[in-house]
């Protein structure tokens, strides 16, 4: 099961994020904000609705580069540690 959020400027998506839920643990698998519209509030605006609908879970977990620390721990998130793969090669044009 998952859920999605956007946020829309002008009608236009500026940022966007998704959930997946398995039992009482959720996790954002994707929260991205377009270039242009950083630093406007729409990551924050994301994180508070998605934390919002997921209230009721035990967890929440997402994985994010060690520069964005800082702005999940506004939202009462804290450092756990974990393994992930990324092939960036893929996102190259």
């Amino acid at each position: 099961m998952q859920s999605r959020s956007r946020v829309t400027i002008a009608g236009s998506c500026a940022g966007t994020a998704r959930t997946g839920l398995i039992g009482a643990s959720a996790f954002i698998p994707l929260l991205e904000v377009l270039p242009e519209h950083r630093r406007e509030g729409i990551g924050s605006e994301l994180v508070r609705r998605i934390l919002a609908e997921l209230q009721d879970f035990y967890m929440v977990d997402l994985v994010c580069d060690p520069e964005l620390e800082p702005f999940y721990r506004r939202f009462e998130m804290m450092l756990l540690s974990g393994m992930g793969l990324r092939r960036r090669h893929l996102l190259e044009p």
